[in-house]
Order: C-alpha cells, then sequence, then structure tokens
C-alpha cells in the first residue's frame, strides 16, 4: 500500500500541470453549480438588501451543503497549492492564471448577498457624477428618487474611504450609468483590473527573487476563496488597496524606496490602514541606502510624491480637514476583540467615554506594534523584511486592534503573505484568510440564525471566536514551538 501511494505522489508529481488544470476546473464548476447559478444578479435583481440568512432560511442553501462547499474549495485549493510548488513549466502558468481569471469573471455575475457594500460604493459615486455634490458631506438619503436608493444601507453616512478610492469609483459610475447590471459589472470589473495587476506584480516578484515558489505563491493569491468571493462576488473595494501594497513591496525589493513609499501612500488614500506600514518601508530604505545624500533623496523624493499624491486625489473633494472622515466608523464594534471587550462592559448600551478610551488605547498599541516592526524589517536583511514585517502588522490590526472586523478584511495580511516562504507569519495569515469564511458560511447561518435573542456579548463573543480563535491559536502555538527550540539551542552549563 505504501509503495502505491509513493508511486501515486510521483505520478502527480510529474504531472503537476495536469494536476492544476484538474483542480482548476473543479474549482470553476464549483463556484458555477453552488455559489453563482443560484443567486446570480439577474434572478434576484428585485431583492434589495438581500442577506445570506434569507437564502438559507429560503432553503436556497442548506446545512450540509453550505460545509461541503466551503471544505471542496478549502481542499482544491491546497491541490493547487500542492501541485504548484512542483515543477510546472508554461502551462502551469497557463492553468493558474486561466482558471483563476475564469472564476473571477464567474463570481463578477453573483448577486451581491453577502454585503451591500457594492451598492454604498456605487451611490458614493453617483452623489458626484449624477447630482455634482461632496460624497465626503452630501449623504444618500437626500436623493430618494435615484434607483439605486432601496439597495444602499448606510444611507446616512457620508463616504468613509479615501480619494483616491472615490476617484476611481467615479469613473465606473460614470461609465455605466444608471444601470442596474451595467453598474454591478462596471465595478467589479473595476477589482478585476487591479486583481490582475496584482497577480503580475507577485508574480514579478517572486520569479525574481524566488523563482522556485513563484508559481506556488502566485496561486495563493489568484485562487483564494475568501478573495474571490468578497472582491468578485460580493465587490468589496479591497483589492485597489492591496494592489498598492504589492506595489511597494515591488518598488523595494528593486531598491526604489521612493515609489514604495508613494504606493504606501497611494494604498492610504484608499483605505487608510497602509500608513501602518511606513516605519517598516521607511527604515528598510534608510539602512539599505549608501550614505546621506541618497538617504535625504530619498526622503525630499517620497515626501514630495506623496504629498502630491495626496493633494491631487482631494483636490475634488477638499473643504478643509472636516473631508477626512476615517474618524466617523471609529466608534464601530463587531467581530472583534475590542467589541468583545466593549460589550462585556455596556452589554449593548452606549458608552462614549468607554469607546474613546478603547479607541485610544487600541490606536497606541497599533503604533508601537508598527514601529516594533519597522524596526525588525531594520535588522532583517532578508529582501522578504517588507513584506513580513507588513503581514505581522496587518495581522496585529486585525487580530487585536480592529473593532469593525469584517471577512474581507483578511485579504490584506494574506496579500503580503504569498510573498514568503512556508512559516509562522505565512500560516497564520492564510489560515485568517480561511477562519473568516466560517462567518458567513457557518456562525451567522447555522448557529446565530437560531438564537435572535442571544444578548450582544455573547453574540460577539461567537462572532470573534469563529473568526479569529484559529489563527488566534496558530500564532500562539508557533510561538511556543520558537521559545522551546530557542531554550533547547542553548547550551547547559
Amino acid at each position: 500500500m505504501r509503495a502505491f501511494i509513493q508511486q501515486a505522489i510521483a505520478f502527480l508529481k510529474k504531472n503537476a500541470a495536469a494536476v492544476l488544470a484538474v483542480s482548476g476546473l473543479a474549482n470553476l464548476l464549483v463556484y458555477y453549480y453552488f455559489v453563482v447559478f443560484p443567486v446570480n444578479i439577474w434572478k434576484l435583481v428585485d431583492r434589495p438588501l438581500l442577506d445570506f440568512l434569507n437564502l438559507v432560511s429560503e432553503g436556497v442553501y442548506g446545512k450540509a451543503e453550505l460545509l461541503a462547499v466551503f471544505a471542496l474549495l478549502a481542499g482544491l485549493y491546497f491541490l493547487g497549492w500542492w501541485a504548484a510548488s512542483q515543477p510546472a513549466g508554461r502551462d502551469g502558468w497557463w492553468a493558474v492564471l486561466g482558471f483563476g481569471a475564469a472564476v473571477a469573471l464567474l463570481l463578477v455575475f453573483m448577486f451581491p448577498y453577502g454585503a451591500a457594500d457594492i451598492f454604498d460604493y456605487i451611490i458614493h459615486a453617483r452623489i458626484s457624477t449624477e447630482y455634482g455634490a461632496n460624497p465626503y458631506f452630501t449623504v444618500f438619503k437626500n436623493f430618494p428618487q435615484d434607483p439605486f436608493f432601496s439597495y444602499a444601507y448606510w444611507k446616512n453616512s457620508p463616504a468613509p474611504y479615501g480619494p483616491l478610492w472615490e476617484i476611481f469609483s467615479a469613473l465606473a459610475a460614470r461609465l455605466a450609468g444608471d444601470g442596474f447590471f451595467a453598474n454591478i459589472i462596471a465595478f467589479k470589473s473595476l477589482n478585476g483590473i487591479f486583481y490582475l495587476a496584482s497577480l503580475g506584480l507577485i508574480a514579478a516578484i517572486l520569479r525574481r527573487q524566488a523563482p522556485e515558489r513563484a508559481l506556488a505563491g502566485t496561486l495563493l493569491f489568484a485562487w483564494n476563496p475568501m478573495l474571490l468571493y468578497e472582491t468578485f462576488g460580493n465587490g468589496h473595494n479591497d483589492i485597489l488597496m492591496v494592489f498598492f501594497l504589492l506595489l511597494a513591496a515591488w518598488a523595494i525589493s528593486r531598491g526604489w524606496f521612493a515609489l514604495g513609499i508613494v504606493a504606501i501612500t497611494a494604498g492610504a488614500l484608499s483605505k487608510y490602514v497602509p500608513v501602518l506600514l511606513y516605519p517598516a518601508a521607511g527604515l528598510i530604505a534608510l539602512r539599505d541606502l549608501p550614505d546621506l545624500r541618497a538617504r535625504l533623496r530619498f526622503i525630499l523624493a517620497a515626501a514630495a510624491g506623496s504629498l502630491l499624491l495626496a493633494a491631487v486625489s482631494f483636490a475634488p473633494y477638499w473643504q478643509g480637514l472636516e473631508t477626512l472622515t476615517v474618524i466617523q466608523r471609529a466608534a464601530m464594534y463587531t467581530s472583534s476583540l475590542p467589541s468583545v471587550i466593549y460589550f462585556a462592559v455596556t452589554g449593548g448600551a452606549a458608552n462614549q467615554p468607554l469607546s474613546a478610551l478603547l479607541t485610544r488605547v487600541f490606536a497606541s498599541l497599533t503604533a508601537l506594534f508598527a514601529l516594533a516592526m519597522g524596526w525588525r524589517a531594520w535588522k532583517d536583511r532578508a529582501w522578504t523584511s517588507f513584506a513580513a514585517s507588513g503581514t505581522l502588522v496587518l495581522l496585529f490590526y486585525n487580530l487585536v486592534a480592529n473593532s469593525w472586523s469584517h471577512v474581507w478584511y483578511a485579504l490584506w495580511p494574506l496579500s503580503l503573505a504569498v510573498l514568503l516562504p512556508v512559516g509562522a507569519i505565512w500560516g497564520t495569515a492564510l489560515l485568517y484568510s480561511f477562519s473568516v469564511l466560517l462567518k458567513p458560511f457557518f456562525i451567522r447561518p447555522l448557529v446565530l440564525a437560531h438564537q435572535p435573542k442571544l444578548a450582544r456579548f455573547w453574540r460577539e463573543l461567537y462572532l470573534w471566536l469563529g473568526m479569529q480563535s484559529l489563527p488566534w491559536l496558530y500564532a500562539l502555538g508557533a510561538m511556543l514551538r520558537c521559545r522551546i527550540r530557542r531554550r533547547k539551542s542553548i547550551p547547559s552549563r
């Protein structure tokens, strides 16, 4: 039996490109029959604010089916990664990129039942393109006649994202006009442009720095179920920020440090989280540049480029410091460690002083951790130092400090982790990208749906543990193993 297994493994290794093709085709069929076909945009066009729980209660999805689909996609993903880790040649690249793009294209036609955020993107863009108003100061409730009014969830909230995203989304909305299908397809296609560009950056970085794992690393991004489901199924815009993070990693790996800082700035002008990566990028540059003159040139070029980009991006929307609306959702809580603490103390009642205290405490912890990871990057001279430190910063922010945690945020650390070799950081980010999918596919439809009167603290505890306990345990186990190895390596006296 052992000999047969060894022969089978040897055969699969020898035909890695065929294994990739088979697993890619199986992926495509699973997404078609179980993810897109039952809930396509034509079938559900008349269902505004449709929630995944509605589909489960209506029998569109069954409990066993949900878990089976989740397990099958995970299995095909890791089978593909194993095959991509073997020599697969040009055919392997065609399979990885082709089936990744095919699934992405298919998911464009899934109705975004997992979140209504894509409709909020559309309405904020329409505020500027159709009504000539500023989406940072004008809310959508002022336009009840708009064809997207009933689909919007945050009708009373101004745009919470950076101006660079608003510029891109306004372009998509202008091209799509008033058409319902046209807007959904336009916004998901915009994501597709940055998805393909991100794949190109990952492949370029790894083919230059670590060609032996270039194909496997590209697949980890291209085929990741969370990434595909949230970026193309639900249409979340995080892929724009991720593209700029990868652009920064690419620039830094080639020694173009000022471009790396400007790329981080561009990411922060999409969503503000990338500002946490300035310490790592800046200290790597100061460490590697040869002399004081080169360092001064870097500082001046990075500052000038970043300020110019920020000025150009904010110019269409700027009305003073009030334009910076990032703080508007700072006191919101769900599925996080801060939310568990908050509702454990308040029991569900609003408590502004406690909210302000938690915001200050966790913001301070995140800033200190970002500085510590900058120091880590300074000491680590490997080409992966930015990716490793950046992944750790984004993991810390998501697993510890972020009070408003959602499934698609796991894309942030994953984007840099795919550049790393197999290890504790790589494993934590990858596991996190799967554990978050337990929220829409298991915790809410199968657990919380049957507990409608559950106290808010217990609901948040379920969500936090379900989404984050696995990466937490994995990371703690990795740290414990590292400490044990260090103790064993110390010679006894």
